[in-house]
């Protein structure tokens, strides 16, 4: 019997042994990679990354400029838009854009690196641009929670609970966490140490008389919180629009007990001073003989804290110290 060849032999060994006649390289693997992940927040359904801090924020309303002024965050704002009022004390207005709401263009020419408003309306391809295009562009983007108040976790919170959220996030967003806890804290010591009116105390908002018609305070608005926390009820409560133009005839139907006046002395509009809305308010026909008319029970507070921002404690503040001094009876 013929033995195989020696070089068949050797192939049918290394056949059977599952070798190969070369050194077969072991297994790759891939290094894992030494970056940490960047830790995102969840913002109204938007995944804003938090990384390195803002540098060039674009504020499109007032509400959101004043938030990150009071953050300390200032020199981190290349400009602003829709001012209606003196910032916050002891910091300035940065540079404003527009005296409406920027334009995506406006933003643009800022060289924004985030762009922040309290409003979910703007973020149109008209106005402001949407989120979406933004993100493409790699600028972050931020809306105030109370503008997606039925949104995950926001489900069921008050707003200034939403504002301790905004107040947190953007400290993180900005590199500011210090300065966030301390503006929360005023905002809870705000809240808990309010006066309280007596039970059953009733008001209305009355933001502007632009135009010859009341504008008021409806149910989805910070003040009607804000009047809660002070133990009265706004007579528009259940006005599903945040801030509704009503009749002078509906305003004297309504016959609150106290009369909350907005007041907004540099944004210049006619009925925008506390003083314009008295004087309309005694001289019409159907709210002159109202007894807070009459009795003069108004409480003046600044118009821009009206708007759910960082700056809205402050409003409430000066509410509860209407309160304290008598005011509501």
């Amino acid at each position: 019997m013929r033995t195989p060849a020696l070089p068949a032999l050797a192939a049918l060994t290394l056949l059977l042994s599952g070798c190969s006649p070369v050194d077969a390289p072991g297994p790759t693997t891939t290094p894992e990679s030494t970056e940490p992940a960047v830790r995102t927040l969840d913002n109204c359904g938007v995944r804003v990354p938090v990384g390195e801090p803002v540098e060039r924020a674009v504020a499109l309303e007032q509400g959101a400029s004043d938030t990150l002024l009071m953050l300390g965050a200032g020199d981190q704002i290349a400009g602003v838009g829709h001012q209606k009022d003196n910032p916050p004390e002891g910091t300035q207005t940065p540079p404003i854009l527009s005296p409406a709401i920027p334009t995506a263009e406006q933003i643009r020419a800022a060289d924004a690196d985030f762009v922040y408003s309290p409003f979910a309306q703007v973020w149109t391809a008209d106005a402001a641009g949407t989120r979406e295009e933004w993100q493409r562009l790699g600028v972050r983007t931020y809306q105030s929670n109370t503008e997606c108040r039925d949104y995950g976790g926001n489900a069921g919170q008050s707003a200034f609970s939403l504002i301790k959220k905004d107040i947190g996030e953007l400290g993180e967003l900005f590199g500011r966490e210090g300065e966030a806890a301390e503006l929360a804290q005023r905002l809870d010591n705000a809240v808990a140490g309010a006066n309280q009116a007596p039970h059953g105390t009733t008001f209305l908002l009355l933001y502007s008389t632009l135009g010859g018609a009341p504008y008021v305070a409806g149910g989805p608005s910070i003040p009607t919180e804000m009047g809660e926390a002070v133990n009265m009820t706004n007579v528009f409560a259940d006005v599903k629009e945040e801030w509704p133009q009503v009749s002078w005839e509906a305003l004297a139907s309504a016959d609150p007990d106290v009369i909350v006046l907005a007041d907004l002395p540099a944004r210049g509009k006619p009925g925008d001073t506390w003083q314009e809305k008295v004087a309309d308010l005694e001289a019409n026909p159907g709210t002159r003989n109202l007894r807070a008319v009459k009795e003069r029970r108004y409480i003046i507070i600044n118009g821009v804290t009206t708007s759910a921002s960082a700056r809205s404690y402050q409003g409430l503040e000066q509410w509860s110290d209407a309160v304290g001094a008598g005011i509501a009876g």
